[in-house]
């Protein structure tokens, strides 16, 4: 599902009859592409991150690996706030 399917949706829930398993569902995807996005970007930011901590002199490691545990924190945080929502979202089905 794509941003235009979701502007298409949005368009014709005026006059629908869409029941609250399609809203799910709709919550459900969207959350999925955050996630990966999400994902996508932190992966980026850590390659970023061990490259920075190979080239650095020695009097900025520490900050460098400081930098590389915080993404990996984030990582598990954009993973662990995506489970949870997809629990609570399956609860309604």
């Amino acid at each position: 599902m794509n941003f235009i399917n979701l502007l298409e949706l949005k368009n014709e829930i005026q006059g629908a009859t869409y029941t609250i398993d399609d809203l799910i569902q709709i919550l459900n995807n969207l959350f999925k592409i955050l996630q990966r996005g999400g994902v996508v970007v932190l992966v980026v930011f850590l390659t970023f991150g061990f490259i920075y901590y190979g080239c650095t002199d020695v009097d900025n490691k520490p900050r460098a690996k400081q930098r590389i545990l915080t993404v990996v924190y984030a990582l598990i945080g954009v993973v662990l706030a995506s489970s949870i929502v997809t629990i609570i979202l399956s609860q309604f089905k």
